[in-house]
């Protein structure tokens, strides 16, 4: 997996879809926490990690383990499930106002992406 996810960062993501290097690096630290993460709960070192092992279930375990019992609990699972649902970055979500929130019916929320701009 380590020349596979080598070549992803360096070649694919900047010079194929042209993603600015902070884009890059925000990506290569996020999957770099869940094959830290994916290591631990399985008992095993990154290296040793199967591709197929890191599936739903493992990713939902990490949004279980928050304990909705403690004084931030609920608020920290509602934005991680935000997060995960909408594929948002962090800012996205720091910049959501009411406005952008539409919570009768089907729900639904309008992102501002980079130079305010609505996120596809």
């Amino acid at each position: 997996m380590a020349n596979f996810m080598k070549r992803f960062f360096a070649h694919y993501l900047p010079i194929q879809k042209g993603l600015a290097v902070n884009t890059v690096l925000a990506y290569r630290d996020t999957i770099k926490l869940l094959l830290c993460y994916a290591a631990d709960t399985l008992n095993k070192s990154a290296d040793e990690l199967y591709v197929e092992e890191i599936d739903e279930s493992l990713v939902l375990a990490l949004l279980d383990m928050v304990n909705i019992n403690s004084r931030t609990g609920v608020r920290d699972k509602a934005l991680l499930l935000l997060l995960y649902n909408t594929g948002a970055r962090v800012s996205e979500i720091v910049e959501l106002k009411t406005g952008n929130m539409r919570l009768r019916g089907t729900a639904q929320i309008t992102l501002m992406g980079k130079g305010k701009k609505p996120a596809s």
